[in-house]
Formats: structure tokens, C-alpha cells, sequence
């Protein structure tokens, strides 16, 4: 789970998936599932 929060904060803040995929060092389908999982996590499926 921390990793998923993290994957969010750094989409928050660079307000960018592909901008936070590069400073992650992950592909920008990769933050888009861990956002995703985050969101089915919380029960908020809006993300």
C-alpha cells in the first residue's frame, strides 16, 4: 500500500502521469494500474 501512496503523491504533485512515471523510474501504464489499484483499495473507483 505505501507504494501506491507514493505512486499518487508523485502524480499529485507533477499534476502528470508521464512527468511522475519518469521521476518514479516506472512505465506510465505501470502508475496508471498502481493509481487504479489505489483507487479499488480505498473503494473509490472515480480515479
Amino acid at each position: 500500500m505505501f507504494g501506491l501512496l507514493k505512486t499518487f503523491v508523485a502524480v499529485y504533485d507533477a499534476q502528470n502521469f508521464t512527468k511522475a512515471s519518469r521521476h518514479l523510474y516506472l512505465s506510465q501504464s505501470a502508475v496508471s494500474n498502481q493509481i487504479s489499484s489505489l483507487g479499488k483499495n480505498i473503494g473509490n473507483h472515480s480515479f
